[in-house]
This record gives C-alpha cells, sequence and structure tokens, in this order.
C-alpha cells in the first residue's frame, strides 16, 4: 500500500563514540529518558511511531503541523536534559530530519516497514543534522511558514538522490555551523546536473533547424558528448566506440518510447514546415533531459558495482521525461537566450551532411556553454 505521509527520524549524534566510551548503565540512562519522551509526545501529537534502532526513531504523521509540533517538543525536552549534564557524552545530543512524500508499506514476518524515496532521502539528510537541529524539506517549510525559526539553508546534493534539494532549518543556526555543513555537499552531481540542463538546452535549440532527419545526426554528437563528460565525472575515461555502447545499452530497453521520438521530430517538421522545429523543441529538452540523468545513473550505479535493470531504465527515463518538461517550461528564458547566442552556429550544421563534422561541431558548441 502505498500513501503519503510526513516523515520523522530522529538520531543521537555521535552515539556510536559514546557507546564505546560510556559504560553500559550510562548508555541505558541516555537512551530510557529519550525514549520516554518520544513514547509520551508523540501520543500527544498524533504521530506514529514505526520502529526504532538503537537510538534512531522513524515516525510517521498525517499533518505537517502534527510532524512539526512532535519534532520541537522532543528536542525542547532534550535540550533541557542536556543543559543539566557537565559531560557532553551523556548529553542526547537530538538531531532530527522532516521529509514528506510516497511511501509504501511493506509486511514481512508480521513486521510493519516503510520504504519510499522520502524516506531515503530523509536518511541521507540525517547525515549532515548537527545536534539540536531540525532540517526539512521545501514540502515541510512551505506548510509551516508561521514558523519564526524557519531558515533556508541552500540546495545540497547528496549521494543517492539525482536533484539537488533545498532544504530549510527549522530550529536557530548559526553562521559558523552553516559553513561546517558546505563540507557534506556532493559536487559531483551537482557538476552532472549542470551538464545535464546546459546540453539539454543544446539539444532543443539544435530541433529547431528546419531539415527533418537531420535533428537525428546532431543530437546523435550531443547524447556520445554527454556519455563522455558525465562518465569523467566517475572517474572513467571512454572513447567514442565505448560511449557509443553505453548508449545502445541504455537506449535498447525503451524500444519503441525512443523510436517515435526519433520519427515524430521529422514527421512534425514534414507536416509544419519552418515551425515544426520550434514545435518540437521541448519535445526534444525533455527527452534529451531523461536520457542525460539514465546517463548519470548509469554510471553511478556502475560506481557502486550494481547494474541497472530494463524496468528501471524504463521507469527512470518516464519519470525525468516529465520532470524535464516542467523544467522546459519553467525555464525556456534560458533556452531561448541559448538559442540566440548559438543560432548562427545550429543553422551551421544544416548545411553538410558529414557526420564528422556535425560531431566537431556541436561538440565545440558544448564545450562554449560550459565556459
Amino acid at each position: 500500500m502505498t500513501e503519503k505521509k510526513y516523515i520523522i527520524f530522529t538520531d543521537l549524534k555521535d552515539f556510536t563514540y559514546k557507546n564505546s566510551l560510556l559504560t553500559d548503565t550510562q548508555l541505558t540512562e541516555i537512551l530510557g529518558v529519550f525514549h520516554t519522551l518520544v513514547k509520551e509526545w508523540a501520543e500527544k501529537n498524533n504521530t506514529k511511531l514505526i520502529k526504532s534502532i538503537g537510538d534512531a526513531y522513524f515516525a510517521v504523521a498525517e499533518t505537517a503541523e502534527d510532524a512539526y509540533h512532535f519534532s520541537q517538543y522532543i528536542t525542547t525536552t532534550s535540550q533541557a536534559y542536556d543543559e543539566k549534564q557537565h559531560i557532553d557524552l551523556k548529553k542526547i545530543s537530538l538531531r532530527i530530519t522532516m521529509t514528506y512524500g510516497s511511501i509504501t508499506q511493506n509486511k514481512v514476518l508480521d513486521l510493519e516497514d516503510y520504504f519510499g524515496e522520502a524516506i531515503n532521502l530523509g536518511a541521507r539528510i540525517m547525515d549532515i543534522t548537527p545536534a539540536w537541529q531540525i532540517f526539512c524539506t521545501q514540502d515541510i517549510q512551505q506548510e509551516l511558514k508561521e514558523v519564526s525559526t524557519v531558515q533556508y539553508l541552500w540546495d545540497f546534493s547528496f549521494h543517492g538522490i539525482l536533484n539537488e534539494v533545498p532544504l530549510y532549518s527549522l530550529t536557530p543556526i548559526s553562521d559558523e555551523l552553516l559553513k561546517t555543513l558546505k563540507a557534506f555537499q556532493d559536487s559531483r552531481l551537482k557538476e552532472c546536473d549542470d551538464i545535464v540542463f546546459t546540453s539539454s538546452c543544446v539539444a532543443a535549440v539544435l530541433s529547431v533547424q528546419p531539415l527533418p532527419f537531420l535533428e537525428n545526426l546532431n543530437l546523435l554528437a550531443v547524447h556520445l558528448y554527454m556519455i563522455i563528460r558525465i562518465s569523467q565525472k566517475f572517474d572513467k575515461t571512454l572513447n567514442l566506440k565505448q560511449s557509443s555502447q553505453v548508449l545502445a545499452e541504455l537506449i535498447a530497453p525503451l524500444g519503441l518510447s525512443y523510436a517515435v521520438f526519433q520519427g515524430s521530430a521529422s514527421l512534425i517538421k514534414i507536416l509544419l514546415p519552418w515551425i515544426g522545429g520550434y514545435v518540437f523543441a521541448p519535445i526534444s529538452f525533455s527527452v534529451s533531459y531523461a536520457l542525460w540523468k539514465l546517463y548519470i545513473m548509469y554510471f553511478y550505479y556502475q560506481a557502486s558495482g550494481e547494474v541497472m535493470t530494463p524496468e528501471l531504465i524504463k521507469e527512470l527515463f518516464k519519470k525525468h521525461k516529465k520532470e524535464g518538461r516542467i523544467i522546459a517550461k519553467k525555464r525556456k528564458n534560458d533556452i531561448v537566450t541559448i538559442w540566440r547566442y548559438y543560432s548562427n552556429e545550429i543553422l551551421s550544421l544544416t548545411k553538410h551532411k558529414d557526420f564528422t563534422k556535425v560531431q566537431k561541431d556541436t561538440i565545440h558548441m558544448l564545450r562554449k556553454t560550459e565556459k
């Protein structure tokens, strides 16, 4: 069963370190106090405790307000306890993350558990959340605008999460602590996303040229270039032949979906001479965007020792194509800016049909956009 929930993760900062230095009696005291206050405030704020693992809790709530009040109360109460402790190791040092999204229930041996992207994101955010802080995603922040202490941090990149995530703190946070957080960002995925957007813009602009079938030749050069560029971010060095093999491997599961895209571009230009390219440009952006995301996932999985299944490829392509359509609408001015700047170079690609020359000119243009 899949449903949308407000997800709460709690964790005691540096608990592993405490576990190695404190006695069992001391640890039992800390955990006893923490578990008592968690259960008490969960009951008072309509929050369901799903499971606990050592020092951590995973809980869900039906509203953002319930999730926030539960989180706020246990943070305030644990801080009051910590203030009475003279040794840092004996403090609870609670930290909390809140996310919102679809989660799926999974029952094995009569045990209740959940999984989903929002749960995965909450766990990733916990890795950078300091003690006595409540970090949340934008979905939560928008429903808690009346909270006076809410503060935008910045857009974070996380391993396993392809898109940047705008993060907010629901508790006061110092400038010094903000500087410390920046060390946790994954610049590799952010750089890949920057390349994806720029190259998707170029793909959309390349589709504007009026000659049917030529856009397939132009876009092939962009595909091969993108695979090489993204592979470099994952410490790989591919040549054109190897990048062609990666392209074939990822395109194959898409089958008819990609074939329809290839043919529709030419058909639109035949039916709508001169303006067909403009009609097709947003479609080209969204499809290219989805494929670029697949390239990132391909190398990300490979770096983790995993293989993308055909089913996963098709599912991700569908998801990111939809996302690409939304981005194309929101950032159409950026696409137009690139079109104006490179229109002469793009139109020059229609004057010859030599693939080597097309490839060279296209790659040259892509490199210029990255400067």
